[in-house]
């Protein structure tokens, strides 16, 4: 069984469903997809985003990769 709690293998579940609501997209390639899409921009020098902020979507990308790595 996976480290991940009932509640966040739903909210992964919620996620794939909004990225794709046709059923064919799975938690893994949402995040990717999110990560593709919108993560170099956050993170790109020229960013608006201050640094706590980046600092921030740094963790939260890392968290979870853990957490779908671990699923």
């Amino acid at each position: 069984m996976s480290r991940l709690s009932r509640g966040e293998h739903e909210i992964l579940g919620i996620a794939s469903d909004l990225a794709d609501p046709s059923g064919r997209n799975s938690p893994e390639s949402a995040f990717r997809m999110w990560r593709v899409a919108h993560l170099p921009g956050i993170l790109h020098p020229y960013s608006e985003a201050p640094e706590s902020g980046r600092a921030a979507f740094r963790a939260y990308d890392l968290e979870l990769e853990k957490l779908l790595v671990s699923a």
